[in-house]
């Protein structure tokens, strides 16, 4: 699937490309944004752009070229191309793969135009990968172009953020996401982006996995005060952070209802079932188990057991969300 096919970058994917046609395109630049959201897709379309011999008039690749040919093969082998991204084994960016990086983009074009390298994520470099950067960010050779892509900026040293011109990539507002997942043949839209922050293609990473299966029994078990262990168990092959959005989406719900609000759509009877939740609920206890789940959310990436994380919180859950007794 093309960047192309995601409409909410159409603006900046635009303007990208003037800056390209125009010959204003920064030799350092940040795409930023929330995961999920198509910022890599579109990270690869600005280099297959760069690196079209003849693009068309509006910026984009032709598709037909010696290069969009190299670059549409496996492997993407045109020889002006490099992605950088952490090794299979590993979750950073290392200090030898950016010097390796730096070579690259200091050689000559085989072909006669941009060179461009991608990183992605760059907030996985290391803190010395990210420091060997700066001097290429700081004197580009003629005709380089990086394209940084990341999730966070806080993990990325103030010294790059202010070597780069920063793109900030927004996700779509629910009702275009939803209708965009629909065309995709997803089922149960609104609710699939509830689940992973509202983040299109996340959710489409997610809809064959069960998640909002997981969610429905989740909910259930805990409307019959089912035991920790069985309820957490639904989640054993997803990853931790969707279990604590699944939580923090079902709580969300609860703390709307009890200021007098209404649910999310996510469905009548889910709508049913989280008023039933709700019933009785002591809101002081559900604050604090509010800023519970924002801890965890905080300690998500750290090496913990994920089952013993759920089983904690939902036993937590079962004697925070406990109904008040009534008195009389």
């Amino acid at each position: 699937m093309s960047d192309a096919d995601h409409p909410w970058l159409d603006d900046a994917r635009a303007r990208l490309y003037a800056e390209r046609a125009h010959d204003r395109l920064a030799h350092g630049l940040l795409l930023h944004g929330p995961a999920g959201i198509g910022k890599a897709g579109l990270a690869v379309s600005l280099a297959d752009a760069l690196l079209c011999e003849r693009p068309q008039r509006q910026g984009a690749a032709c598709g037909a070229c010696r290069g969009c040919r190299l670059t549409a093969a496996d492997g993407r082998p045109h020889p002006d191309y490099q992605a950088l991204c952490p090794a299979d084994d590993k979750k950073s960016i290392s200090v030898d793969q950016v010097r390796q990086l730096a070579e690259f983009v200091h050689l000559k074009s085989q072909y006669a135009g941009y060179r461009v390298a991608v990183i992605t994520p760059a907030d996985a470099m290391t803190h010395a990968a990210a420091n060997a950067l700066l001097k290429t960010l700081e004197e580009p050779p003629a005709g380089a172009v990086l394209i940084l892509v990341a999730d966070r900026l806080s993990r990325l040293p103030a010294t790059v953020l202010s070597r780069c011109r920063q793109v900030a990539l927004r996700p779509p507002t629910a009702t275009v996401a939803a209708k965009w997942l629909a065309g995709q043949g997803v089922e149960d839209p609104q609710l699939l982006l509830a689940l992973v922050g509202g983040a299109p293609l996340r959710a489409l990473d997610y809809r064959d996995l069960g998640l909002v299966d997981a969610w429905d029994g989740l909910l259930a078990d805990l409307l019959q005060s089912a035991g920790a262990v069985r309820a957490a168990a639904r989640f054993d092959k997803l990853p931790l952070e969707l279990f604590l959005l699944s939580l923090q989406l079902m709580l969300r719900q609860i703390l709307r209802l009890g200021a007098g609000g209404e649910c999310e759509p996510l469905g009548k009877e889910r709508e049913q079932g989280l008023r039933r939740l709700s019933e009785g609920v002591d809101w002081v206890q559900a604050h604090r188990f509010h800023d519970l789940l924002l801890q965890a959310r905080q300690r998500q990436d750290h090496p913990l057991n994920p089952q013993l994380v759920r089983e904690e919180l939902l036993e937590r859950w079962n004697r925070l969300m406990r109904p008040r007794r009534l008195k009389g």
